[in-house]
């Protein structure tokens, strides 16, 4: 948005010409230290997901589907044989996870979610935050040229650090899960022997 954002209404609301809530101001960009007078909000139906789930559980669970994702870029759209096509290339797919039991594969290209057209991972990522966890949804995807339908049943988080290159050699033999503290991660045991 262009609205300014400063110390002390960061937080605040973004109002429409109307008057009506459309989201919650949170950052600016700032590359020297000053503000250019780009602003983003979290938008009003993500800020309320959360507000409903904090009154029913005291806190904020987001759903999952299991996967690592990435943008189909022209090049990725011409390796797969999909110009012309917009959607999210699935890079992996993890064990036992929401989308593994649904019969998602790595190397699918989700297309779309309940009827949505899927542009980015950004998009996914935002439409599988707003679904609480056991939601169904239905993905379109193309694998091997042919259009699929699945039906998936979103999961909850993992307690397992996923990383997608893997760890630093230096913590192989250590056993880390997500800690409470979202800014950290708990080591919860070490192999003996081990760097």
């Amino acid at each position: 948005t262009d609205a300014s954002i400063n110390p002390g209404n960061s937080g605040g609301a973004l109002v429409d010409l109307r008057g009506e809530l459309v989201g919650i101001n949170t950052a600016i960009i700032a590359p020297a230290g000053g503000n250019v007078g780009i602003g983003f909000a979290i938008p009003i139906n993500m800020a309320m997901n959360s507000v409903h789930q904090i009154l029913e559980n005291g806190e904020v669970k987001r759903g999952q589907l299991g996967v690592v994702i990435q943008d189909l870029t022209p090049e990725l759209a011409e390796a797969f044989e999909l110009k012309g096509k917009q959607g999210v290339v699935i890079s992996e797919v993890q064990k036992d996870s929401a989308a593994a039991n649904a019969g998602i594969e790595a190397g699918d290209v989700l297309i779309e979610m309940d009827g949505k057209p899927l542009t980015s991972a950004g998009q996914l990522r935002n439409q599988v935050g707003l679904k609480k966890i056991g939601d169904k949804v239905t993905v379109k995807l193309l694998r091997d040229g042919e259009e699929k339908e699945l039906a998936v049943k979103i999961g909850a988080p993992s307690d397992k650090v996923v990383t997608s290159g893997g760890v630093h050699e230096f913590l192989e033999g250590a056993h880390l899960a997500n800690s409470r503290d979202p800014s950290g991660v708990e080591l919860q045991d070490i192999e003996p022997g081990s760097p």
